[in-house]
């Protein structure tokens, strides 16, 4: 079934591995409430999960791919986060 799921993100720059289910899609990246977060479309009964690399960077970070995948930028405050999907590089 496909469900739309929530995951949280740091509120400072880093670079996170998650598991999301096989298929997955990113859709879009805000501020709600005072945390950082994104929404995927997935399939909720796919049981094959993959790693995937998300960068949290304020402008002028450097980001740690050539081939970066941009989700989004979102404004808070003062504070200004760009959003990447980052490539899964094999051994």
């Amino acid at each position: 079934m496909k469900t739309v799921y929530k995951y949280k993100l740091p509120t400072t720059p880093a670079v996170v591995k998650l598991n999301l289910p096989f298929g997955y899609r990113i859709l879009t990246t805000a501020m709600q409430g005072d945390e950082l977060v994104f929404w995927c479309l997935v399939d909720s009964d796919e049981k094959v999960m993959i790693e995937v690399i998300v960068q949290v960077a304020y402008t002028g970070d450097e980001i740690q791919s050539s081939t970066p995948h941009y989700i989004g930028t979102v404004q808070y405050n003062e504070l200004v986060y760009h959003v990447f999907e980052l490539p899964v590089l094999p051994f």
